[in-house]
């Protein structure tokens, strides 16, 4: 200001200076990107600003009310400027996984401006854990699940490919799954496969990604078996037989079991027979088999395979017979002159335990001659009709030297045992029993046949006498022996107990007798 007064010197006031600012402006504030994954950076540009530029960040802001929010000065340097910020490698954090940033422009004494809020987001790393499958070789037509181990990170996207463990995949439906850092266990179900599968996933978390390794599934051929059959199913000990397999896929192999019994033995134990000269693919000859009193059956089976598929045949049974086996008579008199002849019927001749085979009682009338029989004398001995059980009454219409054998059958053996011939001899008495006599009507069958719990008789007679039933197995041993009224034979049943073997039935009403042979499998 200057001052005058008349004719006085004017006077100039010091001077005072006023600053304009420009007003402020700080334009519009943008990212790069607003999701990273972890690890990785953005930057943020201011567009047209005007002014002093600072940038500020929070990671607690959230939105406009959060009035706690803490806003930290971000100090400029290379990375940042007055237009642009880069935010340098970010890390994930679960608790702060978003940071916020802004800018504010000042200028002296004009209004700061400050931007608009941006977000940066930070996903976590995708992580792949190790995938397996329940199965990894499987028959044609099944399926196996796919695991995948805990600890992945990301959503998963499951894919498949048929041609390799490279190429091909696509994505398997809808099976995304969300996961976290501590997710538990996930899995999918195949389905049935036709041809080999690669299976693998696709972890996304944000912009990260990651692809696990592929696991393969291998799916096998069907494999089928043909036929199962046996030349003879029952064969003599010291022989054997030839089992033959139809036509069959896959590779054979043949089991044998001496504890099978039926499709409910849970605890049969199944032996391989290993291939060779007697065992290929399509047959196998059993060798000599040799007669086990506790283990006469001898089961058989085919099984075909082809990687993960099998297919098993039929079972067929082969049971040993023992061979025939003689023992000797007792109850006869020894006499070897008339002098000492008894009645007809006067003795019981009775075989000693320990014999095999069926029974059938022979008799030579050797007249009045004195000399000893043997089997090997040149004489024509005659079936006893009936004679079957392992005792015998020396009837005869016709007085003499009678000579008694007894011959033992065990089919399908051949050879056949005689006891020791004895001989009683017999004289005209007031009364005497025919040698040999029909009955009018006696017939005794056993089924079923063979059998593999309990068999029944069915019997057909004109006598209501009452029926003995008496059991021996193949070694002469008595193991039952039963009286029944002829009502009662309907609902008899018996053998439940019985080891698995070969026994003789001795069925008999007075004179009347029937053996039948059965078989326990």
């Amino acid at each position: 200001a200057v001052a005058t007064s008349g004719v006085c010197s004017s006077v100039v006031s010091a001077a005072v200076a006023v600053t304009v600012n420009q007003p402020t402006a700080v334009g519009t504030l943008t990212a790069g990107a607003t999701t990273l994954c972890s690890g990785s950076a953005t930057t943020l540009t201011l567009d047209s600003e005007t002014g002093i530029i600072n940038w500020y960040k929070s990671t607690n802001y959230v939105n406009a009310t959060s009035a706690a929010a803490v806003w930290t000065l971000v100090p400029l340097s290379a990375s940042v400027t007055a237009s642009t910020l880069t935010t340098g490698n970010l890390t994930y954090t679960a608790a702060t996984p978003t940071t916020w940033y802004k800018a504010v422009a000042s200028s002296g004494a004009c209004s700061v401006s400050t931007s608009n809020i941006v977000s940066v987001t930070i996903s976590p790393a995708a992580v792949s854990k190790v995938i397996s499958a329940s199965t990894a070789t499987i028959c044609n037509g099944s399926s196996t699940t796919l695991i995948l181990a805990s600890g992945s990170v990301g959503n998963i996207q499951w894919q498949k490919s048929t041609t390799s463990a490279t190429d091909g995949f696509e994505n398997i439906g809808s099976f995304i799954y969300a996961t976290t850092a501590t997710n538990g266990v996930n899995t999918l179900p195949s389905g049935a496969l036709t041809q080999d599968t690669w299976y693998r996933i696709v972890f996304t978390s944000g912009p990260c990604s990651v692809t696990s390794s592929a696991v393969n599934v291998t799916v096998s051929p069907m494999a089928s078996i043909g036929e199962l059959t046996a030349a003879t199913t029952t064969v003599c000990t010291a022989t054997g037989t030839t089992l033959t397999l139809g036509s069959s896929t896959g590779t054979v192999a043949w089991y044998k079991s001496t504890n099978y019994l039926n499709a409910t033995s849970a605890a049969a134990v199944w032996t391989l027979v290993p291939l060779s000269a007697s065992v290929t693919a399509t047959s196998l000859a059993t060798g000599n088999l040799t007669y086990a009193a506790a283990t006469p059956t001898t089961w058989y089976k085919a099984v075909a395979s082809s990687g993960a598929c099998s297919s098993g045949s039929k079972i067929v049974s082969v049971t040993v017979s023992p061979a025939a086996k003689a023992t000797a008579i007792t109850g006869n008199t020894g006499a070897t002159t008339s002098a000492t002849a008894v009645c007809s019927g006067a003795k019981t001749l009775t075989l000693a335990t320990g014999y095999i085979g069926a029974i059938q009682w022979q008799f030579y009338n050797a007249g009045s001659s004195i000399v000893a029989v043997t089997n090997t004398s040149s004489i024509v001995w005659t079936d006893i009709l009936g004679a079957t059980s392992s005792s015998l009454i020396a009837n005869s219409s016709s007085a003499g030297n009678i000579w008694y054998r007894v011959k033992f059958t065990s089919s399908p053996c051949a050879t056949l045992a005689y006891s020791t011939p004895v001989n009683v001899w017999i004289k005209a008495c007031a009364t005497t029993v025919k040698l040999e006599e029909t009955p009018l009507e006696f017939k005794a069958i056993a089924y079923p046949n063979p059998f593999a719990e309990n068999f029944k008789l069915e019997v057909k007679t004109s006598s209501e006498e009452a029926l003995q039933v008496k059991i021996y197995d193949m070694l002469g041993k008595l193991i039952d022996n039963r009286i029944l009224q002829i009502s009662e034979v309907e609902g008899f049943e018996i053998g439940a107990n019985y080891p698995t073997g070969v026994y003789n039935v001795i069925v008999s009403q007075g004179e009347n007798v029937k053996t039948l042979r059965v078989i326990k499998r």
